[in-house]
This record gives C-alpha cells, sequence and structure tokens, in this order.
C-alpha cells in the first residue's frame, strides 16, 4: 500500500472497482447475447437494401456499437489491473512517473494508470 492512501481509502477504491467491473461485465453480457447466433454483416431489417440511406445508417449504428463495446472492453482490463495492483499493494502509483496519483483522481477514476501529468 502506497503511504499517501489510507487504508481504508484503498479498500472503499476496491469496492468500487468490484461494482466497476460487475456493470461493465453486464454491459458486456448483454453485447454478447445480443449477437450470440447473428451473423453481424446481415441487415435485421425486412427491407434491407433497399434504401441507401437506411443501410447507411444501420452501418453507423452497428459501428458506433462495436466502438462502444470496444471501450467497455478496455476499461474492463484498467479495472482488472487495478484490482491486481491493490492485491499488490501498489495501486496508486503513476505507470510513468510512480508518483502517487491524487486521491481526487483515484476518486473520479479508480482505474487510473498515470497521474493527470503523465
Amino acid at each position: 500500500m502506497s503511504p499517501a492512501l489510507s487504508k481504508k481509502f484503498i479498500e472503499d477504491i476496491e469496492l468500487k472497482l468490484v461494482e466497476e467491473k460487475a456493470e461493465v461485465e453486464a454491459e458486456l453480457l448483454f453485447f454478447a447475447n445480443n449477437s450470440a447466433g447473428k451473423d453481424e454483416h446481415v441487415s435485421d431489417r425486412e427491407d434491407r437494401g433497399t434504401q441507401e440511406e437506411d443501410n447507411a445508417t444501420e452501418v453507423a449504428s452497428h459501428n458506433e456499437k462495436m466502438v462502444f463495446e470496444e471501450s467497455l472492453e478496455k476499461n474492463l482490463g484498467k479495472i482488472n489491473r487495478a484490482l491486481k495492483k491493490v492485491k499488490k499493494g501498489t495501486y496508486g502509483k503513476c505507470e510513468k512517473c510512480n508518483k502517487i496519483i491524487p486521491k481526487a483522481r483515484l476518486e473520479v477514476f479508480p482505474a487510473a494508470e498515470k497521474c493527470v501529468n503523465c
């Protein structure tokens, strides 16, 4: 544990990280359940292929979903790394400069890997 962060603070952050992890996993499960067994390249619309702008809108919507899902996966990775740091006692140190990340930043973004300067 870093000297600048109290045991209580880290315990609270760990709970927050566990809650965030559960939320992200639930959202990813939602994506997985909604795309299971579907050909991602086939339109769900009955009139597929008849309106160019409808097709473009559908492609854009699909791309947005993919970007969001990728963002969730990256966030889950950061949360898991932060939880490992809690267990190892290295939570709260900037990965670049090795200084303590300010509490305010960790409260807002518990999975922060770097301080604001880095």
